[in-house]
């Protein structure tokens, strides 16, 4: 699709970055304006919709969420403090942001901010796997949500088939697997 056919939001990355950079090669702002865009933005279609529209409880975006409470019952359980924080900011905040629609603004950053902490901890708690083989099902595990989160970023219209499967599913068996196998990284009373 080139940058002058359908609406602004199906129109392909590179002809926004040509766009932001005034039709010539990208520079390093546009470049810069590109990853704003595609990391710290909501979906650009939900933009469109009333503010209080609302997703169903039932849409796959949201349900998908309870697979994060095994989890949660696991660090609580081994008393996993620093993980049940986590969990505890970034699941209602995930199921806030899906049942809005994915719209830009200070709760599309929130929850973004708690994903990749949730993230982040998944890959510090890599250093500490208990044998070889949770090691390498933690880096699967690993590598299946950095390529969901790109793949919903690069192609948009895999968003809904994809991103439930890939940035839930797959975090929250993660989550479980160091709840259940893992010291905590801080150690709190």
């Amino acid at each position: 699709v080139s940058g002058n056919e359908g609406p602004p939001h199906k129109t392909c990355r590179v002809d926004r970055v040509r766009r932001l950079a005034g039709g010539a090669s990208p520079q390093p702002g546009a470049v810069a304006a590109l990853l704003k865009e595609v990391l710290l933005r909501g979906r650009p279609w939900a933009e469109e919709l009333l503010p209080e529209a609302r997703c169903p409880w039932c849409h796959l975006q949201v349900w998908t969420h309870a697979f994060f409470l095994p989890a949660i019952y696991l660090t609580m359980r081994r008393r996993m403090w620093d993980l049940l924080f986590i969990l505890a900011l970034s699941v209602p905040l995930s199921t806030l942001y899906h049942r809005r629609h994915e719209r830009s603004g200070p709760l599309a950053l929130s929850e973004g901010f708690s994903a990749k902490l949730l993230f982040a901890y998944g890959v510090a708690q890599l250093f500490h796997a208990p044998t070889w083989h949770y090691f390498l099902l933690e880096c699967l595990a690993c590598a299946v949500t950095v390529f969901g989160f790109l793949i919903c970023k690069a192609y948009p219209r895999l968003y809904d088939p994809w991103h439930a499967w890939g940035m839930h599913c797959c975090p929250a068996a993660w989550s479980a697997l160091v709840a259940a196998l893992h010291p905590p990284l801080l150690l709190l009373p």
